[in-house]
C-alpha cells in the first residue's frame, strides 16, 4: 500500500498563497478508515465522526462550513484494487 504524506510542503503552501483568487477556498478530504482501533473497539470512522462534532465550532468560527459529506457510490480514477475511500 502506498504511503500519503498529509502535510504539505512549503513550496506546496507558497504556490496556495500565490494564487490570485480572492474567492473562497473549496477543500477535498479523501479518507479511508481503518476498520476498528484499539481504542475501546471503535472504528477509525467512528473516531473520525467524533472529531468532526468536536471541530465544527471551530470550522463555523473560522467562516468555514462542510459543503457535501458522502459516501461515494464508484471510484472514477483510482487503480481497480482501491476500494477503501468513502
Amino acid at each position: 500500500m502506498a504511503t500519503f504524506s498529509i502535510d504539505p510542503s512549503r513550496e506546496q503552501i507558497k504556490a496556495l498563497m500565490s494564487l490570485a483568487s480572492t474567492g473562497p477556498i473549496v477543500m477535498l478530504n479523501l479518507l479511508r478508515f481503518k476498520p476498528s482501533t484499539e481504542n475501546n473497539g471503535l472504528s477509525g470512522q467512528a473516531l473520525y465522526a467524533e472529531y468532526a462534532k468536536a471541530a465544527a465550532p471551530f470550522l463555523q468560527a473560522a467562516g468555514g462550513r462542510v459543503v457535501w459529506h458522502g459516501h461515494p457510490q464508484a471510484n472514477l480514477i483510482a487503480p481497480p484494487d482501491e476500494t477503501s475511500w468513502g
